[in-house]
């Protein structure tokens, strides 16, 4: 059997040198950048004047590697947009509480801004509040409005609530836009319900689009509407939606899209009136050509009866998928997998009957809006009972694990919980020396191409352990000392080397037996 020696390490040479001789492992220093954290004190104006005024006496940034913490409980009024040109990150403060809460201030003899927030840099926020909602009652446009192309926005944790037209706006392209374990909730009115969007991307490209272990509702329009732009990579994994209107989700034209272990519960509410055609999960096709993945399975679709007995006659049920979405469907064979069965959360807002009637006797008019009951009061976990609650593909609860206190489980390598790490890191391998295993951790920053592969002292490639697209995250892999054919390797030094993109890192390890 011949193994794979055309792999060229970086400094092998050096590595080799240092280790010839030694019984112990010798480990390959990582650099670690420390973080400088900057606590913000609730009150009006003070978020924006710590973070755009952290500068030295040149206007420089002080520190780019800074969080900014704020006080779970405090309330943090906005002095006008926060529009930041630098990696800006936001987090609580630990402990438990309610999460600090951000909203617009209104100028005096002025009007608030139409956003929250409008990045136009990179953005990371975990266990925040954030609302479009102004100090005086007034509902304005946005939540987050991202505004330059190639930026990345991470979302952890947090809770994005009341605006009336959209939770995020897409205005750059190729964005990447990671939101985990958060909830967007109460977008849009019902006297524009078109405009109640969670994520609008305005016809731009996205290159990445993950929303996964979160809750929607309340929604007037849909979670995802698309304007015509193209999504490189979509996935909406193991969400709950609840009280949608027009759709579910229209992914739009998509190379690679993914609707799996979701829980869509009254979505499409408004139906289909004459000269509409609305369904809960739509994807177009691609109008330039290239090969599509589109993969639509173990999702649970119910609504409530009396939302079809409150439409006009001419008002018809909107269909579950729109006709690519059932081809896709079909030609991968999961239609058995995507249920409707009925559903009944320990705590839900209301269903929409009464707003329904009021659209359709009166558009023009004003009409109820949907239940806007604080979000503490809600829990969207069901019985065990349903079959649903088993029905993910991996057998845990169909909709948002965050309401059933548990993780998701991974398909493939263990993708481990917790906030989205800050760099691209390979950990020191555990046990060390070992004998017959061991456990490689690493974190990624960004979605990629993966590689983890073991060498040993010749250069020679013993194993490939992962060669997989991987999300952002912390990984944790388990090494059992075999090759790729099967056989125990010999005692020795090996190393270990983690690719992605274009980064690359190498550590060394001692199989003793």
């Amino acid at each position: 059997m011949t193994k794979d020696n055309g792999i060229k390490f970086p400094h092998l040479a050096l590595l080799l040198r240092s280790c010839l001789g030694l019984l112990m492992l010798l480990i390959v220093p990582v650099l670690v950048l420390a973080q400088r954290t900057v606590h913000v004190q609730p009150g009006f104006g003070t978020l924006n004047r710590t973070i755009m005024g952290d500068t030295t006496s040149t206007g420089a940034r002080v520190d780019a590697n800074t969080v900014y913490v704020l006080q779970r409980g405090g309330e943090y009024i906005l002095d006008g947009l926060l529009e930041h040109r630098f990696p800006l990150t936001m987090v609580a403060s630990s402990g438990t509480g309610p999460r600090p809460r951000i909203l617009l201030g209104v100028p005096s003899g002025g009007v608030a801004p139409e956003q929250t927030l409008r990045p136009r840099a990179n953005l990371t926020i975990r266990g925040l509040y954030i609302t479009a909602l102004d100090e005086l009652g007034g509902l304005q446009f946005r939540i987050i409005r991202m505004s330059e192309n190639n930026i990345r926005v991470i979302v952890e944790d947090c809770h994005l609530d009341r605006a009336s037209q959209a939770g995020f706006r897409f205005d750059g392209t190729n964005i990447k836009l990671y939101f985990y374990r958060s909830i967007i909730s109460n977008i849009g009115t019902m006297a524009s319900p078109d405009n109640g969007r969670g994520f609008d991307d305005r016809g731009n490209d996205i290159d990445t689009l993950i929303i996964e272990n979160s809750t929607f509702y309340n929604l007037t329009s849909r979670v995802i509407r698309d304007g015509g732009g193209i999504i490189r990579y979509g996935k909406m994994n193991h969400n709950t939606m609840h009280n949608i209107g027009q759709f579910g989700t229209s992914f739009g034209q998509s190379r690679e899209a993914y609707f799996t272990n979701n829980m869509v519960v009254n979505a499409a509410f408004l139906g289909n009136p004459p000269g509409f055609t609305r369904e809960v999960v739509g994807v177009d096709t691609l109008a330039t050509g290239g090969t599509l993945r589109i993969v639509i399975k173990n999702n649970n679709f119910y609504s409530d009866p009396a939302i079809a007995q409150a439409y006009a006659d001419s008002v018809k049920p909107a269909p579950l998928f729109d006709a690519t979405a059932l081809a896709f469907i079909a030609k991968n064979g999961h239609a058995a997998t995507n249920t409707t069965e009925a559903i009944t959360f320990t705590k839900a807002p209301a269903h929409p009957r009464d707003a329904i009637i009021s659209y359709y006797r009166n558009p023009a008019g004003t009409h109820p809006p949907l239940d806007t009951v604080q979000e503490a009061s809600f829990r969207f976990d069901y019985p065990s009972t349903r079959a649903s609650y088993t029905g993910s593909e991996m057998r845990q609860p169909i909709g948002a694990l965050t309401w059933f206190n548990q993780a998701i489980i991974p398909t493939s390598v263990e993708r481990l919980e917790g906030a989205i790490p800050e760099r691209f890191e390979l950990f020191a391998n555990y046990p060390n020396p070992f004998n017959p295993e061991t456990n490689i951790r690493y974190t990624l920053i960004e979605r990629g191409s993966v590689s983890l592969a073991i060498f040993n002292m010749l250069g020679q490639k013993v194993a490939t352990i992962v060669n997989e697209m991987q999300e952002p995250g912390s990984y944790s892999v388990r090494w059992n000392g075999r090759d790729d054919f099967g056989t125990t390797a010999p005692s020795g030094i090996y190393f270990y080397q983690l690719s992605v993109g274009g980064s690359t890192s190498t550590r060394s390890m001692v199989l003793l037996k």
